[in-house]
Parts: C-alpha cells; structure tokens; sequence
C-alpha cells in the first residue's frame, strides 16, 4: 500500500482492493502525531527502521488528512471520520 505520494495514487489502490470507505482518527493522528513523532525522524538517535516508520506514518497520515478534505466523509464526530473514497466534495 502506498505510504507516500500522492492522495491519487492511494485512492486508486485503495479502490483497486476494493476498499471504499477509510477510518481515520484525526484527532490523534491515528495515535501518531507529528508534533510528538517528529523527533523520532533523526537518524542520529534512532534505528534506521524506527527512523523510516515515523516517517512513513507521518506521510501516511498526511495523505489521510488530505483525503479527509478532499472527499466525502459518511461519518465524522470531530475525532474520527470515514472517508467515501469514491465521492469528492468541492472546494
């Protein structure tokens, strides 16, 4: 599954593996936010493997994010949103 890139990109393999809607809990950036996380991108201090991961789950959650506002979501409670991969909302 793409963890980079762009939000297109995700969204067509997300569909290509038949996955229509997308929970995400924003609130908490899925239990990894950026602002506590970000310091675990230093190669100096951690291994390369945590190093890559915080990095993969930080993008990660960008891309959500950005899916989050560009598309529709069927629920949202002001913490947890599923997103309607299929449907876009305008600007």
């Amino acid at each position: 599954m793409p963890c980079s890139g762009s939000q297109g990109r995700l969204v067509a393999y997300l569909l290509g593996q038949k996955v229509r809607y997308v929970a995400f809990s924003y609130a908490s950036q899925a239990g990894y936010p950026a602002e506590i996380f970000e310091s675990h991108t230093d190669p100096r201090l951690f291994a390369r493997t945590i190093v890559l991961a915080t990095r993969y789950a930080i993008e990660f959650n960008k891309l959500l994010e950005g899916l989050r506002q560009s598309h529709a979501s069927v629920y949202d409670d002001g913490r947890l949103a599923t997103i309607n991969l299929v449907q876009t909302v305008q600007p």
